[in-house]
C-alpha cells in the first residue's frame, strides 16, 4: 500500500446533538431507577409494614400466613416489575444509539409500560416518609424517559437516523 492511498475505514458518523442529549436523558433516567430500587430495598422493612396494613385492610378475614405471601408476592413483582422496565428500555436504546430508528417507536410503546409500573410502584412500595423519595425517583426516571423519547424525535436526530452513509468520509480515519 502506498501513502497515497487512502484508508478503506472511515471514522463512524457521529451522533447529532439531539441523540447524544436523547442518549444522556435515557441513561439518567436509568440511574433514577436503579437508585429508586436501591432505595426501596434498603427501606424494605419499613415498607413491607406499611403494604401488609395494606392488604390487611382490604380483607380483615386472611389469616396471616396468606397476608405475608399476598405482601411478599406484590412487593417482589413490583420491584421485579421495575428493574425490568430498566433492562428493555436499556436494550432498547442502545439499538436505538446502532442507529436503529424504528426503536424509537418501540420506546414509545415501552414508556407507556413504564408508566403504568411507575403508577404500580407509587400504589405498592411507596408508603410513609421514605415513600415520597421512591415516588419521587420513579416519577423523575419517567419523565427523563418521556424527555428522551422526544429529543430522539427532533428533526436533526431523524436526519442521523435515516442517513445511509454509515461512516464520514471527510474525517479523518
Amino acid at each position: 500500500m502506498s501513502n497515497m492511498t487512502p484508508a478503506p475505514i472511515h471514522k463512524p458518523l457521529e451522533p447529532t446533538g439531539p441523540v447524544k442529549v436523547s442518549n444522556r436523558l435515557w441513561m439518567l433516567s436509568f440511574l433514577f431507577g436503579v437508585v429508586a430500587i436501591v432505595f426501596t430495598f434498603l427501606s424494605r422493612n419499613t415498607q413491607v409494614e406499611k403494604l401488609t396494613e395494606f392488604i390487611t385492610d382490604l380483607d380483615p378475614k386472611q389469616d396471616d400466613a396468606t397476608v405475608e405471601t399476598v405482601t411478599a408476592v406484590v412487593y417482589w413483582a413490583t420491584v421485579a416489575a421495575i428493574a425490568l422496565v430498566i433492562l428493555i428500555e436499556l436494550l432498547l436504546v442502545r439499538g436505538m444509539m446502532n442507529r436503529h430508528g424504528a426503536v424509537r417507536w418501540v420506546l414509545l410503546v415501552m414508556l407507556v409500560f413504564h408508566a403504568a409500573v411507575t403508577l404500580l410502584g407509587d400504589a405498592f412500595i411507596a408508603f410513609g416518609g421514605e415513600g415520597i423519595y421512591i415516588s419521587s425517583l420513579l416519577v423523575a426516571q419517567l419523565v427523563l424517559a418521556g424527555a428522551g423519547l422526544v429529543a430522539s424525535l427532533f428533526p436533526r436526530a431523524s436526519s442521523w437516523f435515516r442517513s445511509k452513509n454509515e461512516t464520514d468520509p471527510l474525517a479523518p480515519a
